[in-house]
């Protein structure tokens, strides 16, 4: 196992954690039932798998909806700021004496 610093971040962390459980539990061997030498289901690592594509799907519901209520926000501050811009330039168009003189 890695040594971490503390400029490694959590994300590097836990996906090296995640690396080493999933390396773990397919490396484990299999051990021969008492019922006619067939090994086990593989029960716990199926169990591992749904659990990690449900998480998964749900993450990803979740951003989908967090993409869909930001989306309408982002378009609202960008058509703003794009219009602001424009009527500024306008007024100082129409009447370049009222608009106040930038020092560069």
């Amino acid at each position: 196992m890695r040594r971490y610093d503390d400029d490694d971040d959590d994300l590097s962390r836990a996906i090296d954690d995640l690396y080493a459980l999933l390396s773990a539990v397919l490396r484990r061997p299999q051990r021969k039932a008492s019922n006619g030498g067939t090994p086990p289901p593989l029960a716990g690592l199926a169990g591992l798998l749904l659990g990690a594509s449900l998480t998964l799907v749900i993450g990803g519901s979740l951003l989908l909806v967090i993409g869909v209520v930001l989306m309408p926000v982002l378009v609202a501050v960008i058509l703003a700021g794009i219009f602001s811009t424009i009527s500024e330039r306008g007024r100082g168009i129409i009447s370049p004496s009222k608009m106040p003189h930038k020092e560069v």
